[in-house]
């Protein structure tokens, strides 16, 4: 089941949504709290998604940024007309999309592609993380490898079976076998 908080200060707007949703895949739960309030309450009480009319933000538009970054939940703002500026940050996120008020019909749509979205660019942040670690892992082991090279007088090939066989040996990681020789280096 998705988890949808409305914040608006706008009683139609709120009920606007009662019809668009099946109640048996989305729980919908309007918030009456300040948008001062919304950050804290969100890390208290997570949720899938947020819809937030322009309306009730009057300026807070940093509340977005913080919910985004935080990776907190996605956000549909719903706006009569493109606030790009402000939301410059917002724009490039997965997390976030502006939609046109005599759009909302297709907010049910929407919320599918966004998901959608979120997991591939999580999944790209990942490899991403596994490619650096990865990079990262080597350049200590070339790094463990010149030490060694320096301090025995051996040639690249030998300091490299150095580090293994200390990996084997002490049932450690290459890259733990690398910090190791390394010492603080």
């Amino acid at each position: 089941m998705i988890k949808i908080y409305i914040l608006s200060n706008d009683i139609s707007f709120i009920r606007s949504f009662d019809s668009l949703f099946d109640k048996v895949d989305y729980k919908i739960e309007s918030l009456s709290i300040k948008p001062e309030e919304v950050f804290s309450y969100i890390c208290k009480h997570p949720t899938d998604f947020i819809l937030i009319q322009n309306t009730y933000l009057k300026g807070y538009y940093q509340l977005i940024d913080m919910l985004i970054n935080a990776n907190k939940c996605s956000i549909i703002y719903i706006t009569p007309n493109s606030e790009d500026g402000a939301l410059f940050n917002a724009m490039s996120s997965p997390r976030f999309y502006m939609i046109n008020f005599n759009r909302i019909s297709s907010i049910p749509d929407l919320i599918p592609l966004m998901e959608r979205d979120r997991k591939l660019f999580e999944n790209v942040n990942n490899s991403l993380d596994a490619y650096k670690d990865k990079i990262n892992e080597e350049r200590l082991v070339r790094k463990a490898k010149l030490y060694l090279m320096n301090e025995y007088n051996i040639d690249e090939e030998e300091a490299y079976k150095k580090i293994l066989r200390k990996s084997m040996d002490e049932r450690i990681s290459k890259l733990q076998a690398a910090k190791n020789i390394l010492g603080g280096r």
